[in-house]
């Protein structure tokens, strides 16, 4: 269990989160659900200090690895899909063969081997989002930290992502804090959906285990997530 401890952080004199509790199951999928500014994102730059000016009484989270898929894919347009996965090993004493085999499985767990050579001008939305789910598997990391990885991608392109980065995600089981705002989405990726809202931000409720829900289960959790988050607009 990762445990974040009475978390304070203000912008400008307004408060986004004072005296903050979460607790986060290891190797899991646990997914931050709510709606646009309920803090999502600043949750995850705080668990990464990514961000700063903030104080905490106890946090897990400090002494981590992390690894990122942000809503974009931030590829390097001057290298080529290769040479952007290359660049976060660059100061990595692994061997040369062994870095080459580690990249190419890699995109081939997202179907991305065959464009290794292409760059980035060259790929559709889908598969640089698929890039960077492969770059992010691989550096070693304790967390995976996703700040809705899948927006703006259409359903087609979207569900076959999606089921590629579960794919990867069970070859480490590795921790993985989700951000989104779609309901369904966190219910299909998620074991356990923290759902965030008010302002200071707190989790005003949390769902366990959504994985193991029966469809008719699922839709009973679905309606009560959806009437929780209809009641912050």
């Amino acid at each position: 269990m990762l445990r974040l401890k009475n978390l304070t952080k203000s912008y400008n004199g307004n408060y986004i989160f004072q005296d903050f509790n979460m607790d986060i199951e290891q190797n899991r999928i646990t997914c931050l659900l709510g709606k646009s500014g309920s803090g999502k994102t600043t949750l995850l730059n705080v668990l990464s200090s990514i961000t700063d000016e903030y104080v905490f009484e106890y946090s897990d989270f400090k002494s981590l690895k992390y690894s990122y898929i942000f809503q974009e894919p931030r590829l390097l347009n001057w290298y080529t899909v290769y040479k952007n996965m290359q660049f976060v090993l660059n100061n990595s004493k692994t061997e040369k063969q062994t870095t080459h085999n580690k990249i190419i499985n890699c995109l081939k767990m997202v179907d991305m081997d065959k464009y290794a050579d292409y760059y980035p001008y060259q790929l559709s939305g889908g598969m640089a989002q698929r890039v960077s789910i492969a770059r992010a598997f691989l550096k070693d990391f304790d967390v995976l930290l996703m700040d809705e990885p899948f927006k703006g991608l259409d359903p087609t392109q979207k569900e076959n992502i999606i089921d590629r980065f579960l794919e990867m995600w069970k070859e480490n089981r590795k921790t993985v804090i989700y951000v989104t705002h779609d309901l369904d989405e966190a219910l299909y990726i998620a074991y356990d959906i923290h759902v965030l809202g008010e302002k200071p931000t707190k989790i005003l409720y949390t769902s366990r285990n959504a994985y193991k829900m029966s469809n008719e289960e699922r839709e009973v959790e679905r309606n009560k997530i959806w009437q929780i988050l209809k009641s912050q607009i």
